[in-house]
This record gives structure tokens, sequence and C-alpha cells, in this order.
């Protein structure tokens, strides 16, 4: 918005017929414009360096994971530096035997599916599939 306003002052200060002129022809609002330039060359450059080095630090973090204890849902074999864990629990009941209450879905090698067939064992329906890599 600032900058906005500043570019209609500018206009106005061009085409308005009362400017006064340095000797040399120069409108007064001239040095006005360039000490914001440079300002906002200034501020610029500023951004640059901070994006350059921005880049640079994930340039050197592909491929990296982030220190500490923790564990990821895996889809295939594990990351450097990561152990590979599973664990289910099946016949699960359900309050019913209905999509509404249980939606079969996977999740790389996890998973959220019906015991046997949809509604054959009742209430007991239920699987659910964990596989994760852990560090």
């Amino acid at each position: 918005m600032k900058l906005v306003l500043f570019i209609v002052v500018v206009i106005i200060c061009f085409f308005a017929h009362s400017i006064s002129a340095h000797g040399n022809g120069i409108p007064q609002c001239l040095p006005a414009l360039a000490a914001y330039l440079h300002g906002q060359e200034a501020s610029l450059q500023i951004v640059k360096n901070d994006l350059q080095k921005t880049k640079q630090q994930l340039q050197q973090a592909i491929g990296k994971w982030p220190p500490g204890h923790y564990c990821i849902l895996a889809k295939g074999p594990c990351p450097a530096g990561f152990f590979r864990s599973s664990g289910y629990m099946r016949a699960l009941k359900i309050y019913a035997a209905s999509n509404t209450y249980i939606t079969p879905v996977t999740f790389g090698d996890s998973k959220i599916t019906c015991h046997g067939p949809c509604g054959k064992y009742g209430q007991w329906i239920g699987e659910l599939y964990i596989t994760a890599c852990c560090k």
C-alpha cells in the first residue's frame, strides 16, 4: 500500500504543472524517488541473501531426517537409520458393520480393512495393520 501511494505521489509530481525544478531542470521529487529506490534495492538485497542461504540449507538437508526419536508410516524399505516395526489388531468390535463405521483404506504398507468379508462376523469386523519405520 505504501508503494502504491508513493508511486501516485511520484506520478503527480511529474505531471503537475506547478512543479518547481532545480536549475538543471530536474523536478524536486526525483531525489526523494532516488532515495526510495535505493532503500528498496537494499531491502531486496537482504531478501536475496536470505533466500540464497535458505536454498543452500535446503540443498544440504536433502535426504536427511531431523534429529530425535519418531516413527513414520512405511511404504517399502525404511530409510537409512530407521528400523521397521509392524503390528496389527484383528477382529475389532465396531458399532455397526457398515461403511459409516469402517472404510477400507491403505496408507503405504499400513491399512484399515474388514475382518474377512465386510459384515460376515457381525460387529467384529475391523482390522488395523500398522507398519512403521522408527528411529
